[in-house]
């Protein structure tokens, strides 16, 4: 490691005797007079604000999340005998099957073993 000047006399310092500190009866009526020239006090920052300034706004933010979310999540989805009117499957298949699930309101069509009358691409 290099040593420089300053390090030495970083090191030389710290090292020194340091002076005896004043006796208490010279150093309080000093330290007062000092503490006068500047002033003490804190300027007032006023009241604190009551926490009811700032429960209004989130309550009412919250009351709108509520509403909103209440209204998207209750709102039912279209029926589903009503959606679908017929059905019609022109390729060739073996079998249909149509589910319909009533608590969900949920269709659901299956063709099995369906094969489109147009000839495979890759075979072209």
């Amino acid at each position: 490691m290099k040593t420089t000047d300053r390090d030495i006399r970083d090191a030389l310092a710290a090292r020194a005797a340091r002076p005896a500190p004043r006796p208490a009866d010279e150093f309080w009526p000093d330290f007062r007079a000092r503490a006068r020239l500047t002033p003490q006090d804190l300027p007032d920052a006023g009241p604190a604000r009551p926490a009811i300034v700032w429960a209004a706004p989130l309550a009412c933010a919250a009351l709108l999340l509520v509403a909103v979310g209440l209204h998207i999540f209750s709102t039912p989805p279209p029926p589903a005998g009503e959606a679908i009117k017929s059905y019609e499957v022109v390729a060739s298949h073996t079998a249909v099957i149509i589910m319909q699930d009533e608590e969900t309101e949920c269709t659901v069509m299956w063709v099995a073993d369906m094969e489109p009358d147009t000839p495979d691409r890759d075979n072209t």
